[in-house]
């Protein structure tokens, strides 16, 4: 089914413009926006749930996309520009439905706790790392930025959609660290125990502080140990990506031997 939209009064259009602004829009409705062919193809590989296609009347044209079942909106190229975020508009995003998930309790290895991280290229990035280095889960606490805000899924390559990737409340995590005794590390500039000299255990949480403020209080009120990147250059500490980066790399290195 293709429909054509030319205005951009048109209710359809105007709620594509909620997805790409508004994450409690997004939550309400159960739908997200991925834009770029890349991305796109990437769902449509996976089987994820899509509910539009939307095209350009460009890239219409020029390719005439198989609809599979999924409905095909195609907008003027004057209003997809207009709605895109790209410098350089791909002329096509789909409408993604969003999945329910769970904490994986019954896998062990690292899982990453971005705590009020609220940068999109930030966590976008520690997504990518995170899944490379054969994390098994990352979770966002509030008041973290939504994991289906599109800069987040761009910064993160689609790696958001191949491995848990869950949001939850500060408080929820608690219950789960102190039902299940799974250790927690925090991840601090100064301080801790160097990152070299961590053994790290079969199961256990790591979090990384929000860009401004650092680790919540709540986290800190839990039982943990604190661990800090050994540097040799004075410098006050290091970007949550980066520094995100090279814990988790540093467990991969010992846990499958890189």
């Amino acid at each position: 089914m293709i429909k054509k939209i030319s205005s951009p009064e048109n209710s359809f259009y105007k709620e594509l413009k909620k997805l790409y602004q508004d994450s409690a829009f997004r939550r309400k409705n159960g739908m997200f926006i991925v834009e770029g062919e890349k991305l796109v193809f990437e769902l449509i590989t996976d089987n994820w749930p899509l509910k539009y296609l939307v095209v350009s009347e460009s890239y219409w044209q020029a390719k005439k996309i198989d609809d599979d079942g999924v409905k095909i909106v195609v907008l003027t190229d004057q209003l997809f520009n207009k709605i895109s975020e790209l410098v350089t508009p791909p002329g096509i995003l789909a409408v993604a439905c969003m999945k329910s998930l769970s904490w994986p309790a019954g896998k062990d290895g690292a899982f990453l706790v971005l705590d009020g991280l609220q940068d999109p290229g930030n966590v976008g990035t520690l997504l990518r790392a995170a899944f490379g280095f054969g994390v098994s889960g990352v979770i966002l606490l509030p008041p973290a930025v939504d994991i289906y805000n599109p800069k987040v899924i761009r910064a993160s390559a689609g790696t958001a959609f191949k491995f848990p990737v869950l949001r939850m409340e500060a408080d929820e995590l608690k219950d789960i660290i102190l039902k299940n005794n799974i250790p927690l590390f925090l991840a601090e500039s100064e301080g801790g125990i160097p990152l070299t000299a961590i053994d790290f255990p079969a199961k256990f949480f790591v979090a990384v502080g929000n860009e401004g403020q650092g680790i919540s209080t709540t986290l800190k009120s839990l039982p943990h140990q604190k661990i800090s990147i050994p540097m040799p250059g004075k410098i006050e500490s290091l970007n949550a990506a980066l520094a995100g980066g090279i814990i988790i790399y540093e467990w991969a290195k010992n846990r499958y031997n890189l």
